[in-house]
């Protein structure tokens, strides 16, 4: 989370609404109350349009609401949903004359323009060198910034092979 809280993105923003998305639709087969749905649906799409890509997650939760609790739920899930939708909706005609219009396809900087032009909305399938940039790189990387993570990897062999820590 260091690495993200030093950037002025909206990416630990989204994973939090997420996370409190899928927690309460969780939760919500216990208490099944349509507001509570609504309210984890508000909550999915205002991550996805604070990061597009994560519309992908958002579409999966309403898919485990749908599969767990049945459709009338996930309609509960989807109406909670529309709110930051129309929101969006309303941004995008005030600023690029159209409803349906995506900003990064406004981008001014070539690079992140570039980047956002690839797969969805820069989202690709996995390659291993962006892994290893990822873990090992010197800009932000995962060991660089948390050294001590390095200890991870034992502790789930431990923890798989000590019947008492599982």
């Amino acid at each position: 989370a260091f690495a993200y809280a030093t950037l002025f993105v909206s990416h630990a923003f989204a994973g939090a609404l997420l996370t409190i998305a899928l927690s309460v639709a969780h939760r919500s087969r216990a208490i099944a109350s349509p507001s509570r749905l609504a309210f984890a649906g508000f909550a999915a799409s205002w991550a996805a349009i604070s990061e597009y890509p994560v519309a992908i997650v958002s579409i999966a939760i309403w898919g485990y609401v749908l599969g767990t609790l049945g459709l009338r739920r996930a309609i509960a899930f989807a109406l909670g949903a529309l709110p930051p939708i129309a929101l969006l909706a309303a941004y995008n005609h005030a600023c690029f004359g159209s409803p349906f219009s995506i900003s990064y396809a406004s981008v001014a900087d070539p690079y992140f323009r570039d980047e956002m032009s690839r797969g969805f909305f820069g989202l690709e399938a996995p390659r291993l060198s962006v892994a290893a940039q990822v873990m090992f790189g010197e800009f932000r990387g995962l060991l660089p910034l948390s050294p001590f993570l390095v200890l991870a990897a034992p502790g789930f062999v431990r923890c798989t092979h000590e019947r008492a820590l599982r």
